[in-house]
């Protein structure tokens, strides 16, 4: 049965790709179908998703945790968790700050430019920058260091390493990472209106929350729409809620569809102040 089922995906893939297939491609394409399969990749565009959030008993702050739930294959359901520090094939992007931070999940390329300041393509194109750009920076400070040439067999070996596609990923990580650090932490008197809109929002009473989420969903559908132009994949009506320690879940705002029953808590008046804080 597997077998079969590997086979007519080789030939779908074939097809769809104008391949013309022979013994020995269906061979080597069922060998890498088989690698994938056991290692647990997935398409991300085959999966669905579910954040949890909230408080464990004895956290001090709500946590967010985001799955990403995958086809079963050999009776066996692949969960994969996206979250923490670790860093997901430029999927995880966390955008943290010591009192307050923004975690974002599912769409959200244009919010995640708006919160860290770059596109979620920069960080390719930073690499490939880094490529072309770093045998001209060390020829440069070779030319400006009496003692090497630029045709010396210690030089090419230099350069060639320099240009290693390992060693050019990692430096991009590095600089990724510190400059990161720099964009959230380095400005100490930021000026009027230039804040990093993280390090503020603890200041926001729930109804401001709510009103900043909707504003960045907003944002999304626009750029969606404006490059898409088939429509979008996200917003319409917003829901919002709160959760706190003190209180734990209040709707903030809420579809008038959602029944009220489920959480009795909702009669209660709104919160117009930060009390959370």
């Amino acid at each position: 049965k597997k077998t079969e089922v590997l086979n007519k995906g080789v030939e779908r893939f074939c097809w769809l790709h104008g391949i013309n297939l022979t013994t020995s491609l269906r061979t080597t394409l069922r060998k890498l179908a088989c690698i994938f399969l056991v290692r647990g990749d997935r398409d991300s565009n085959d999966s669905s998703s579910l954040v949890i959030a909230g408080f464990g008993s004895e956290e001090e702050a709500p946590h967010v945790v985001h799955l990403e739930i995958y086809a079963r294959w050999d009776n066996k359901l692949c969960v994969r968790r996206i979250g923490g520090n670790i860093l997901i094939r430029d999927r995880n992007r966390r955008y943290s700050n010591p009192s307050s931070g923004i975690e974002t999940f599912a769409q959200t390329n244009m919010v995640d430019t708006l919160l860290s300041g770059r596109h979620p393509e920069w960080d390719k194109s930073m690499k490939r920058a880094l490529e072309e750009e770093i045998s001209r920076f060390l020829e440069e400070i070779a030319a400006d260091t009496k003692g090497i040439t630029l045709d010396s067999k210690l030089f090419r070996r230099l350069k060639s390493k320099a240009k290693n596609k390992k060693r050019v990923e990692r430096l991009n990580r590095r600089l990724i990472k510190s400059g990161n650090r720099s964009f959230k932490y380095g400005f100490e008197r930021p000026g009027p209106g230039t804040s990093y809109v993280q390090s503020q929002i603890f200041k926001l009473s729930p109804d401001d929350l709510a009103m900043l989420a909707r504003q960045l969903i907003d944002v999304e559908v626009v750029f969606q729409y404006s490059i898409g132009g088939e429509g979008r994949g996200v917003g319409g009506a917003t829901d919002v809620v709160s959760i706190t320690k003190e209180d734990g879940l209040m709707w903030i705002k809420r579809k008038d569809t959602f029944d009220p029953g489920l959480n009795p808590r909702t009669h209660h008046g709104q919160r117009h102040r930060a009390r959370h804080i």
